[in-house]
């Protein structure tokens, strides 16, 4: 395992809290991404726990930063979309679907307004009546 050392808790605070992955971080650090997780995890021999907030400190930076990034795209139209929500969905576990129905609050869906007309009915007008012959 690599040799930890208490000032790396600063560059990956910085590192992570500028937008970048655990694996970008790792790579900084000249370490693997396991070495990092190894770091931060408690359960873990080689947990240095001062680490582990740095981290959490460059998480909510990050997810801070994005999120400030995003609400400015939304007022100006600049910057590139696709991107920038790929990085939220991926480092702010945001999502476009909660699962939450807004329409039916549970209960079935109402019947369809559409119904299938037969081709043999196709002749009829929308009162039902026949076309005269």
């Amino acid at each position: 395992m690599s040799k930890y050392s208490p000032e790396m808790c600063k560059i990956a605070s910085d590192y992570i809290g500028s937008g970048h992955s655990v694996e970008a971080l790792a790579a900084e650090l000249k370490v693997s991404r396991e070495t990092i997780y190894t770091w931060r995890n408690s359960e873990k021999e080689g947990y240095h726990p001062e680490f582990a907030l740095a981290l959490e400190d460059g998480y909510n930076r990050r997810n801070a930063l994005l999120e400030s990034e995003l609400h400015q795209l939304a007022l100006t139209g600049k910057g590139n979309a696709s991107a920038l929500i790929f990085m939220c969905k991926n480092f702010c576990g945001m999502r476009d679907d909660f699962g939450v129905d807004h329409t039916t609050n549970g209960k079935d869906l109402p019947v369809p307004i559409l119904q299938y007309v037969p081709i043999d009915d196709r002749n009829k007008k929308d009162n039902g009546n026949e076309k005269p012959a």
